[in-house]
C-alpha cells in the first residue's frame, strides 16, 4: 500500500498512530472480503461491521497509547538526566580545582540573588504593613545643595516644636535605635531595639498581636519600665508563650515588664525603610518608651531622633511643608536670626504616592548647640555657620 511520508511522522502522535493502524486493519479486512467475491462497497461495510464500534475502539487505543508514550518519555528523560549528572561528576572529579571554584561561584551567586530578592520583596513588592501608608511622612533636617544636601536627624527641641504646634498632622512620633542585651548572666543575647514615642504605633496604624502598646504615662519621666517584643523574638526566645504579657525580662541588666507582642510582619524601624544616615538595623525586635525630660524638649543640640507623622485628612504634603516651614521660620525670628527662607525640590527614591518638599535656611548654626528654649545669637555666636533645612517626605524608601 502506498503511504505518503509526513514531516510530523518523526514526532510521536498517539491519535495519528492509532488512526493509521486501525485504517490499515480495516483495509486488509476489506481486501479479504473482495477476494471472497464481494463488491468493494459491500466489502468495506462488512469490514467495518466486523470491527464493531470503531470510534470507541479508537478512543480506547488512543488513551492507552498516550499513557504508554508518557511513561516511556518520563523514563527516557530521567535516564538522560542521570546520565548527564554522572558525566558531570566524572568531569568534575577529573578537574577538582575547577569544580571547587564553580561550586563556590554558583553558591555565592545564588546567595546574592536570594538576598537581593528578599530585600526587594520586603521593601518594594510587598505592601507596607501600615494603615494608609500614603498618608505617612518622614521628617528630618536637610542642608541645601550647596552644602551637599546632607540629611540629619531631628533634635528633641525640633521634634517637640513640630509635634505640639503643627496643624497638618494627626500625630507625630519620634524614635531612635537602641541596642539591648536580653537575658541574665546565664543566657545573654544581643538584640536590635528602639526607643519610641508611645504614639508611634497609633501613627503607623498598627496594633499588637497580644497585649497593648505604650501609654502616654509610660513615656514620661518616672514612668514604668515596659517593653514590647517582636513576633520572631517572642517565638524564638520565649517559645510563643501566650502568657508573656506581664512577665518581666532583663534588658541591659534592668528589669522590664512585657506589655505586648507585635504582629509577624512588623519590625519598624528598619534601615531599608528609612533615609541613609540614621544607622538603623535591618529589623527591630524590642521596643521601649522614648522618655524625653523637659530639659530634653528645650534642647536643640543632640540630633539623634527620627520622626514619622501622619497627615490629617485633606491635607496635602505641600500644605504640611508650608505649615512646618512657618513654624521653623517663627522659631528663627524669635531667635533674632536674619535669614532668607527658600524652597527647593529634592528628588528621592520613592515607593508610592511620592511627594517631597524641602525648605532650607540659608544661614544658621552648624549645630543646634543651645539648651535654651530657642537658639539665640548670643549662645551660638562662637559657632561656625552653615545651612539647615527640614524635609518632609510621603511614603517610604
Amino acid at each position: 500500500m502506498k503511504k505518503t511520508f509526513r514531516l510530523t511522522d518523526s514526532r510521536p502522535d498517539p491519535r495519528r498512530e492509532v488512526h493509521d493502524e486501525l485504517g490499515f486493519h480495516i483495509d486488509m479486512r476489506t481486501q479479504e472480503f473482495i477476494e471472497q467475491g464481494m463488491a468493494p462497497d459491500e466489502a468495506r461495510r462488512a469490514a467495518m461491521a466486523s470491527f464493531g464500534d470503531v470510534a470507541s475502539i479508537e478512543d480506547q487505543l488512543r488513551a492507552d497509547r498516550g499513557a504508554r508514550e508518557q511513561r516511556v518519555g518520563r523514563r527516557e528523560r530521567w535516564s538522560s538526566v542521570v546520565q548527564d549528572v554522572r558525566l558531570s561528576f566524572r568531569a568534575l572529579q577529573r578537574r577538582p580545582l575547577f569544580a571547587a571554584s564553580t561550586i563556590i561561584a554558583l553558591g555565592l551567586g545564588i546567595g546574592a540573588a536570594g538576598s537581593v530578592f528578599a530585600v526587594v520583596n520586603g521593601v518594594l513588592l510587598r505592601p507596607l504593613p501600615y494603615e494608609a501608608p500614603d498618608r505617612l511622612a518622614m521628617v528630618w533636617l536637610q542642608a541645601p545643595e550647596e552644602r551637599g544636601s546632607e540629611r540629619w536627624p531631628l533634635s528633641s527641641g525640633f521634634f517637640d516644636l513640630i509635634r505640639t504646634k503643627n496643624r497638618s498632622f494627626t500625630s507625630v512620633a519620634a524614635f531612635r535605635s537602641w541596642p539591648y542585651t536580653l537575658g541574665d548572666f546565664s543566657v545573654i543575647e544581643q538584640v536590635s531595639g528602639a526607643r519610641v514615642s508611645p504614639a508611634l504605633f497609633s501613627t503607623l496604624g498598627v496594633r499588637p498581636l497580644i497585649g497593648r502598646t505604650f501609654t502616654e504615662a509610660e513615656g514620661q519621666v518616672g514612668g514604668a519600665r515596659v517593653a514590647m517584643l517582636s513576633h520572631s523574638i517572642w517565638q524564638d526566645r520565649f517559645g510563643g508563650d501566650p502568657k508573656i504579657v506581664g512577665r518581666s525580662i532583663t534588658l541591659n541588666s534592668e528589669r522590664f515588664e512585657v506589655v505586648g507582642v507585635m504582629p509577624r510582619d512588623f519590625s519598624f524601624p528598619r534601615g531599608a525603610e528609612l533615609m541613609r544616615g540614621l544607622q538603623f538595623p535591618t529589623r527591630t525586635d524590642i521596643w521601649t518608651p522614648l522618655v524625653l525630660s523637659p530639659a530634653d524638649l528645650r534642647s536643640f543640640s543632640a540630633q539623634n531622633l527620627a520622626a514619622v507623622a501622619r497627615l490629617r485628612p485633606g491635607v496635602t504634603p505641600a500644605q504640611a511643608h508650608d505649615d512646618v516651614q512657618a513654624l521653623v521660620s517663627a522659631l528663627l525670628r524669635e531667635a533674632n536670626f536674619k535669614m532668607k527662607i527658600g524652597d527647593e525640590i529634592v528628588v528621592l527614591i520613592r515607593r508610592r504616592n511620592p511627594c517631597d518638599a524641602v525648605f532650607s535656611c540659608s544661614s544658621a548654626p552648624s549645630s543646634w548647640c543651645c539648651s535654651s528654649p530657642v537658639p539665640t545669637s548670643r549662645d551660638c555666636s562662637a559657632r561656625a555657620c552653615t545651612s539647615v533645612g527640614v524635609s518632609l517626605r510621603c511614603g517610604w524608601r
